[in-house]
């Protein structure tokens, strides 16, 4: 036990002097801006990693959450992120925005975009989403606040522009009124940060680079006003082994909800949600890691609101998940003039 604790209060210590000055200058001249979003309630607004999902909502609907990643770890990664979709009326389409922003240490990355998805309607009240999402890639780092063995060292004397470079995201969602499977590849592109001298972006196109997502999920009916959705993500990061997430849901007389989640990468998710009223949920999500680096940190949290508006129509999106109510679940394929 002396032994672990000798080990925790050195890797903090090592943290407090070195870990932002590690995240701001990297570990070469190329920085690779492939960012992608790490978020624990995904499932409960599929739109956070799948373009096309938002053309399953019948009515102006928009999610947004916060995360505190590695709490006690300085310079631990801090998460937000807003998405907003809307449909067009009698063009079975539909568009929204994103904005996220992670903050790593003294680095900030945003991706601030627009979609636009189209659905067709299959057999048997399946219907196949299409949806294309282009963004711009930020990024920008805050040298001032990096704490260094030499006085006024001047090339930790200011924070560096902001590079931005051009991306896109595509998706495919395949839904009815109890199932999903989806497909995304977040970033079409290449985003290269070129750090020597004055940081400058590149983009090009790498298909080797492409990461893949997959991720699909059933609702099972258990009586009792109950219902059980598990669900699964897998994800082909370039460079990285398969990664996957398990997932499963339940939610009790449309209000109160309870979930758990296995990651491939050694961590556990603990998810309650609840209904405020039949547009307003929220969500707390808290992260236990099984990994070395949980010796050094006390979990992650996240809280996430979501809104829909609401209206006697259904939506078509079969999502009915630990948040509660119909927000994101129901049948059928109505429409409603906004």
């Amino acid at each position: 036990m002396k032994k672990i604790y000798a080990h925790r209060n050195l890797a903090l210590a090592v943290s407090k002097k070195f870990g932002l000055l590690l995240l701001a200058i990297g570990f070469g001249t190329q920085a690779s801006a492939q960012h992608q979003i790490h978020q624990s309630q995904y499932m409960h607004h599929q739109a956070f990693i799948n373009p096309a999902s938002i053309v399953s909502f019948n009515s102006l609907n928009a999610a947004m959450y916060y995360k505190n990643q590695w709490t006690g770890f300085t310079g631990a990664p801090t998460m937000q992120g807003i998405s907003i979709g809307k449909p067009l009326k009698g063009y079975n389409a539909a568009w929204g925005a994103q904005i996220f922003h992670d903050k790593i240490g003294v680095n900030n990355f945003w991706q601030i975009g627009g979609t636009y998805a189209y659905k067709v309607r299959l057999q048997n009240n399946t219907k196949l989403g299409f949806g294309l999402s282009p963004y711009l890639n930020m990024q920008q780092s805050d040298f001032a606040e990096v704490q260094t063995t030499v006085a006024n060292d001047p090339v930790f004397a200011a924070s560096t522009k902001t590079t931005v470079m051009p991306n896109f995201r595509f998706g495919t969602y395949l839904y009815n009124d109890n199932f999903y499977l989806g497909l995304a590849i977040p970033n079409l592109l290449q985003n290269q940060v070129i750090l020597n001298g004055d940081p400058k972006g590149e983009t090009s196109f790498n298909a080797s680079d492409m990461h893949l997502f997959v991720h699909a999920g059933y609702n099972l009916e258990l009586g009792y006003e109950a219902m059980f959705t598990p669900s699964v993500l897998v994800k082909h990061v370039a460079g990285s082994p398969v990664q996957f997430d398990i997932n499963l849901n339940a939610k009790f007389l449309d209000k109160v909800g309870v979930g758990l989640t296995y990651r491939s990468s050694q961590e556990m998710v603990i998810m309650a949600g609840y209904d405020i009223n039949e547009e307003f949920m929220v969500g707390y999500s808290y992260d236990i890691g099984f990994s070395d680096l949980s010796l050094f940190n006390s979990g992650s949290h996240e809280i996430m609101v979501r809104y829909k508006i609401r209206t006697s129509y259904r939506d078509d999106n079969p999502v009915k998940d630990v948040d509660g109510g119909d927000d994101d679940g129901g049948s059928g394929g109505g429409k409603i003039d906004l």
